[in-house]
Formats: structure tokens, C-alpha cells, sequence
């Protein structure tokens, strides 16, 4: 990926020459980045700690930057699941980048190693939700306590809303383990997200 001036100039004149009338669907998520969080870049896969390698324990790509899906379920795609770094504030974030221009901030690291891959989570998936320890379910940390509890059917709907779209999921533990995550998903047109792990 190109760097530095030369890409933001490029950037600034296509999009004038075709009168701001560029969609997330004819370009990819680095201009996207360029274009609406000046300062930031498309993270690459060197921006990783090196002992992020590989696959994870699902045989998915521990080192991927981006993802593209209809996220927020509103038709248009695609919305991107991006990982970016601002190099002289020395930070990095996990963004959602919607189709409607909106940016959601999903995590916000200092320090310009990634430590923590993201995952997608296909439609159909059941993903995360599955685990023994997943606050799906407000206010309980623990399905089994929620099933307890009698909240077997507000947990079965959430369940299979979550499944039926994408999801984006974030490591919270170590990465060597990788057993604790943060998963993003839209319900009925709102950002929700839970935690969990084995």
C-alpha cells in the first residue's frame, strides 16, 4: 500500500474529479482510511507482533486488517471491519467504516504493534455465542446462570439474531490463547457487542 502524500493527493483528486462521488463499494478500505481519518493508515500485516503468526484455533488468519460485509444489515455493502494506525500519535484502533459514512471506534490500543487480531464472523456463523462464558444476555456474565435465571428464550433470541449476521470478533485475552473475545454485531440497526471465552 502506497504511503504518505502522494496517496492523500491521489485520494483528494480522484474523489474531485468524480465530484465526491465515490462509494465504499469502488474503493478499498485504505482510501476509505485516507480519505475519512486523516492521519490514520490501513494497518498491513508487518504492523503485528511478531509472534502473531499463522492461524488461529479455527484455521482463521490471525493477521488480516480488514474485512468487508454488510455489517449494520442495511443492504448496502460493503461496510468495513478495519484495523488502523495513526504513527505520530502512536496509537491504533479497530473501526467499523458503514457505507453511510460513519465510523464506529470498536477498540483503542496505544502503541503502533498489534497485539490483539480481529476475526470476522461470517452470517450463519454461531461464532462466540456458543461459549459458557458470554455476557449475550445483559446484566449475566454466564449463559448457564441466564438459563437459570428463566432467561432461556431472551438468550435464544439474541443467540440467533447474532448468528444470522457478520460479526466482528477482537481478542481480549493474550494471543497466544486467544480464549477471551469482544465480538461486535448490529441488531435491529444498533451497535451491540459481548465478551466471551472458555
Amino acid at each position: 500500500m502506497a504511503r504518505g502524500p502522494k496517496s492523500l493527493v491521489q485520494a483528494i483528486a480522484l474523489s474531485a474529479l468524480l465530484g465526491n462521488g465515490l462509494h465504499a463499494a469502488e474503493e478499498g478500505p485504505d482510501r476509505i482510511v485516507v480519505r475519512s481519518m486523516p492521519g490514520f493508515r490501513l494497518a498491513n500485516s508487518r504492523d503485528f507482533a511478531p509472534a502473531i503468526t499463522g492461524q488461529d484455533a479455527d484455521g482463521r488468519e490471525q493477521r488480516r486488517t480488514f474485512f468487508a460485509a454488510d455489517f449494520d444489515g442495511d443492504g448496502a455493502t460493503p461496510d468495513w471491519a478495519v484495523i488502523v494506525i495513526n504513527d505520530a500519535v502512536g496509537e491504533h484502533r479497530y473501526c467499523l467504516l458503514r457505507r453511510n459514512g460513519q465510523i464506529d471506534i470498536l477498540l483503542q490500543r496505544k502503541g503502533l504493534v498489534i497485539e490483539k487480531p480481529m476475526f470476522f464472523k461470517p452470517a450463519g456463523v454461531s461464532g462466540m455465542e456458543q461459549l459458557r462464558y458470554s455476557d449475550l444476555v445483559d446484566g449475566y456474565s454466564d449463559t448457564v446462570d441466564a438459563i437459570k435465571a428463566g432467561l432461556t428464550k431472551a438468550l435464544e433470541r439474541r443467540r440467533g439474531q447474532y448468528r444470522s449476521v457478520p460479526a466482528v470478533e477482537i481478542c481480549t485475552s493474550g494471543y497466544d490463547l486467544c480464549g477471551t473475545r469482544r465480538t461486535w454485531y448490529f441488531e435491529a440497526g444498533k451497535l451491540r457487542s459481548f465478551t466471551a471465552g472458555d
